[in-house]
Formats: structure tokens, C-alpha cells, sequence
């Protein structure tokens, strides 16, 4: 069993069969949400499609539209003002600390955790993972911005652990084709944590 450590609590890294059997869980009671979000994927990524030009305007009203699905309100400050090109940079590192913390604070104000999470991850669906608190305890990290962070570093190591495990798995198939690896990983700490509320 791999662990990662740099939390309050170990952090454990799944298996791909763990990864598959809760993906399964997640499809068979959430049709609504995989929909919505294959939808919020492709039109954000046809919104940034330039990214010399992106159109932050389709991929703000995107957003919304994708956050009423969890019965959250459109927020007007989440507007194309916010949605900038910093927002929506797609080439952040994990070493632009304070670019994510700012980004995260930014719509925090509005939005709160779990949705701020919700609004940022179809912006860079390969970059910024989902969570809720009980994600946040399971990976013992803060419900801010800072905790935001250390969660996105520790889900990138998780990643980097499974990374050619991964590859095996969607060459055969053990997942939605075009799902990203965070959403496949986001699938597990909900059917994991935020569903059976099992200790991390």
C-alpha cells in the first residue's frame, strides 16, 4: 500500500481496481452529473480553444450552468471580470503557489470550498481537483485556500503513483473514454468519503 505523507494524515494511494469499482458506483447513481459535466468539459475546452483569445464570457455563463446542477444559484461574480486569463490558465504548475491561492481566494469570497472546487476543476480539468469537507478530512487538510493547495499537491502525487497504471487502465477501458484522471480520482473520494464517510 502506497502512502503519501505530507498531511496531518497519511494519505493512502488506491489501486486501479478501486479507481474502476467506484467509478461503476459514481455512473450508476449520478447519470445527471456525468452528463452535465461531459457537457461542461467540451464546451469550456471549445471556449479556450484560442488561447490567445479565450472566451471567458461562454465559459463563465458554462460555469453557472454547471453549478445549478448542485442546486448552487448563478453567482454574478463569477463573470467574465473573473473569469480572466489568470482564472483560466490551463499551464499552472503546482510551483505557482500563489497564483492558485489567489485564483482560489478570488471566487472563495462567492462560491465557498466545495464549490469554489466546482467552479475552478471544468476550467482546468486537469489541474484543479474537486473536494468537500469530507474529502478535505480524509486527505487532513484546511478548508482554505492554503488547504486547497496542499490537496491539489497531494492528488498530483496520487496521480504520479498510478501514472502508467493509469495508462493501462483506459487502454482497457475501465472508465468513460475522455474522462480526465482527476475526475476519476474525484469519483473515488466521493464514493469513499463524502458517501460512506470512511476514515482516509
Amino acid at each position: 500500500m502506497v502512502k503519501i505523507t505530507h498531511a496531518s494524515v497519511p494519505v493512502r494511494v488506491p489501486t486501479i481496481r478501486e479507481l474502476r469499482e467506484k467509478h461503476e458506483d459514481f455512473c450508476k447513481g449520478h447519470d445527471k452529473v456525468v452528463k452535465a459535466y461531459e457537457a461542461v468539459i467540451e464546451k469550456v475546452k471549445v471556449a479556450f480553444r484560442d488561447l490567445k483569445n479565450p472566451n471567458t464570457a461562454d465559459a463563465a455563463d458554462t460555469v453557472g450552468d454547471w453549478l445549478k446542477v448542485f442546486c448552487v444559484p448563478y453567482i454574478s461574480a463569477f463573470n467574465q471580470q473573473k473569469a480572466t486569463r489568470q482564472v483560466i490558465e490551463p499551464n499552472l504548475r503546482t510551483a505557482d503557489q500563489s497564483s492558485v491561492i489567489n485564483i482560489f481566494k478570488t471566487l472563495h469570497k462567492e462560491l465557498k470550498d466545495t464549490c469554489t472546487a466546482k467552479a475552478l476543476h471544468p476550467l482546468a480539468p486537469e489541474f484543479f481537483p474537486m473536494w468537500d469537507e469530507k474529502i478535505a478530512a480524509a486527505y487532513g487538510v484546511a478548508r482554505n485556500e492554503h488547504g486547497y493547495f496542499l490537496f491539489l499537491w497531494l492528488v498530483r502525487q496520487q496521480l504520479k503513483a498510478l501514472k502508467w497504471k493509469i495508462r493501462v487502465a483506459r487502454w482497457l477501458r475501465c472508465w468513460r473514454p475522455g474522462i480526465p484522471d482527476l475526475k476519476v480520482l474525484d469519483e473515488y473520494n466521493y464514493e469513499t468519503y463524502t458517501k460512506s464517510n470512511s476514515p482516509a
